[in-house]
């Protein structure tokens, strides 16, 4: 083109017009040329270089204590170029805890299955179960003989741990 003043008139040359485009789809990429005759004979030749808009591929990994919570989730979203992206969110189950205490006691009272409901660092509820047996007594007869009268008799001699 050629300006005379506000007025452009065009040449006999051709034109040489570079497009640059981009496109969500990998098959519309490329360089495509497209030669182009004027009204007045010319060749014009239009290059079109489209380029590949990246794809947003998230991932993503959490805990849950709730088993229903947990597993695999993709999500496609439309991106702001009109592409589509996923999101993926790995869900992975928190493990609780199921502790279980043996103990002893020689106080009928302090017998039984004691279960304590907590909750762990994580934030799960964790069991622990204590179950306090009693401790059996024993119970021994001796017998035996002296010739010594302040000896004799029945003695009884109770001893707690």
């Amino acid at each position: 083109m050629r300006f005379n003043g506000d007025q452009y008139s065009e040449s006999y040359f051709g034109y040489d017009i570079q497009l640059t485009n981009q496109s969500c789809n990998p098959s519309d990429t490329g360089v495509f040329v497209q030669t182009l005759t004027s009204i007045e004979g010319c060749d014009s030749t239009v290059t079109n270089t489209v380029s590949l808009i990246s794809s947003y591929d998230i991932q993503l990994t959490n805990q849950s204590c709730n088993p229903s919570d947990t597993g695999v989730f993709v999500q496609t979203l439309t991106s702001v170029e009109g592409c589509d992206s996923m999101v993926t969110n790995t869900v992975s189950l928190i493990s609780s805890y199921d502790i279980q205490l043996t103990n002893q006691s020689c106080n009928p009272s302090d017998t039984g299955v004691f279960v304590q409901t907590l909750t762990s660092v994580e934030g799960c509820d964790s069991t622990v179960t204590n179950t306090v047996s009693l401790i059996s007594s024993y119970d021994i007869q001796l017998t035996n003989q002296s010739c010594n009268p302040s000896d004799t008799g029945v003695f009884v001699q109770t001893n707690f741990m």
